[in-house]
């Protein structure tokens, strides 16, 4: 959901490349949001072996709740890091 409510409409393989989610594990996720009506599907208008995924409105209701209290969570978090050492962590995570 995270990735989806940075940049919709973004097909399961790019959620996975994207992630650190294997293809099964992105598969799994995108047939779980569906069913809970978080996500929306399109199938790409050329290629019907691919599908743009996108938040539903429930989904981005929920995106906007949560993004939020992330970045709260996370500026709480590395307060504690120094400039030098925050640079460090982001190498490091990538």
């Amino acid at each position: 959901m995270a990735v989806l409510g940075q940049t919709p409409g973004l097909s399961a393989r790019e959620v996975a490349e994207r992630t650190a989610m294997d293809k099964v594990q992105v598969s799994r996720a995108v047939q779980s949001l569906l069913a809970a009506e978080r996500l929306t599907r399109v199938a790409h208008a050329r290629d019907g072996r691919v599908a743009h995924l996108s938040l539903s409105a429930k989904g981005q209701a929920i995106y906007d709740d949560v993004v939020p209290l992330a970045l709260k969570l996370e500026k709480r978090f590395l307060s504690v890091l120094n400039e030098d050492e925050q640079k460090s962590l982001d190498m490091l995570l990538a």
